[in-house]
């Protein structure tokens, strides 16, 4: 809507002063153009922003020291259109905080540093509010992790976005910010503005809904693709849940908290229903984390791995064979083998264990931490859903996979002739290589015969 106005310079100046006259003048085209840019605004952004988790009337943005100057969802409470409340400006107010903020914002969307965690509130405008201490919403609330909203795992105390970016492993938000802005890296999806916060590389503030209350209604979606940033992902069904057609009925969800029942909200057993509930994180995912993307990770100090998820054997591709798995998983499902989601294994914003792994999958606690890409500890993942030798025959122990990969008996596509131990182990191996058999004896890999069963 556009107002127009005509004045006569004449009647102006006949007002008694030429400087009160245009002065009064002035202020009347302002205040008609003020009032049409956001009325327009407001029709414009009514079926979005107030449906949003920040827009909520009753449960969104209410910044502390505001209260009771906006209402509860207003866009003031994260942009300072005048940088100051009645004459001073309201906190945050020193460091990155203290002005001017790109955006109008109550501080830096980002501050440039550290390029590695930790991190404190200063460091993301995000933080001023998501955070376990010092939150500056006025109503405390937690951000709890991904394997305690929809797994139901309660022992992680882990209470804020923040905190989870704290955490051993974490979405480097130096890394974000240079990736997505175009300034490190390829990607498919078109740069963001300079001075984006990094998180907008997952979320639009502005359309992100609140889903930790309800973890089996994806139509709450808290993300957007970065090639869709404009629109959630996980909303529409089937094409973005993991029922879409491209998995067809291959996605089978984890247990929920040790209990039969399924994620990501616990309240049915059946496949299919929870299927539906579960956002399609893997195209979610590959939006960045494909195979032609180029990602450089500063906490590791090289590029990360690239992952073709048509082909991975936890993605579409087929597995080997079929093998012994753990509920609610059987020895097959479809062409060999189930399609997982990325989020059955891995945090989205932090872990206490490398590579975002969960403390939980699979209805229960991984066994012990995993430490590094190298290290030996991979097999408190695997254990979660993989049959270890305990399952297999009680008087081995447990959270060993040694019989259950090499003995006959398994059934596993491992056993057919133990010699061939360089096909998943080390090159280095040799026929001469001495391993331990399954009675403590020492005995070269080249006088193994198939069935003999070695620890």
């Amino acid at each position: 809507m556009i107002f127009w106005y005509s004045y006569d310079i004449k009647e102006v100046i006949k007002s008694g002063s030429k400087i009160q006259g245009m002065v009064s003048y002035m202020k009347r085209i302002l205040i008609m153009t003020i009032f049409s840019v956001f009325w327009a605004g407001a029709v414009a952004s009514a079926g979005t922003y107030t449906d949003s988790a920040h827009g909520d009337s009753s449960s969104g943005v209410e910044r502390d020291g505001l209260f009771g100057e906006y209402g509860q969802g207003n866009c003031a409470h994260c942009h300072e259109q005048h940088a100051s409340l009645d004459g001073s400006e309201p906190a945050p107010n020193s460091g990155n905080a203290l002005g001017p903020d790109s955006f109008c914002l109550l501080a830096d969307n980002w501050s440039g540093s550290p390029i590695t965690n930790p991190y404190d509130q200063d460091d993301c405008s995000c933080f001023y509010c998501h955070s376990s201490t010092s939150s500056l919403q006025y109503t405390a609330f937690s951000n709890y992790s991904y394997s305690r909203t929809f797994g139901g795992y309660t022992s992680d105390s882990t209470a804020s976005i923040m905190d989870a970016f704290n955490l051993t492993s974490y979405h480097n938000l130096y890394d974000l910010y240079e990736y997505i802005t175009g300034a490190s890296g390829s990607k498919s999806f078109s740069d963001f503005p300079e001075f984006s916060s990094p998180c907008s590389g997952c979320h639009n503030v502005h359309l992100a809904k609140r889903n930790r209350e309800t973890p089996g209604d994806p139509s709450n979606t808290a993300i957007s693709k970065p090639s869709g940033h404009d629109s959630l992902w996980g909303d529409d069904s089937p094409g973005e849940r993991m029922t879409a057609a491209a998995y067809g009925s291959d996605y089978q969800p984890p247990y929920y908290n040790s209990s039969s029942s399924l994620e990501p909200d616990g309240q049915s057993g059946v496949r299919a229903d929870q299927a539906a509930k579960t956002p399609d994180y893997n195209t979610f995912c590959i939006d960045c984390h494909n195979s032609s993307n180029t990602i450089y990770s500063t906490s590791l100090g090289r590029n990360l791995k690239t992952i073709d998820w048509d082909n991975e054997k936890h993605g579409k591709g087929d597995a080997t064979d079929y093998i012994t798995v753990d509920w609610p998983y059987t020895t097959g499902s479809g062409s060999l083998g189930y399609v997982l989601s990325c989020l059955d294994c891995h945090e989205p914003h932090g872990s206490g264990n490398a590579f975002l792994i969960r403390e939980e999958v699979n209805g229960g606690a991984v066994g012990g931490s995993i430490t590094s890409f190298s290290d030996g500890d991979w097999h408190y993942l695997c254990n979660r859903c993989h049959q270890d030798d305990y399952e297999m025959d009680s008087g081995c122990p447990q959270d060993s996979y040694y019989n259950i990969h090499h003995d006959s008996s398994s059934g596993d596509p491992y056993h057919s002739d133990i010699r061939r131990c360089s096909d998943c182990h080390s090159p280095a191996f040799t026929p001469e290589t001495r391993v331990v058999m399954h009675d403590r004896t020492y005995r070269p890999i080249g006088e193994i015969e198939a069935g003999d069963r070695v620890m």
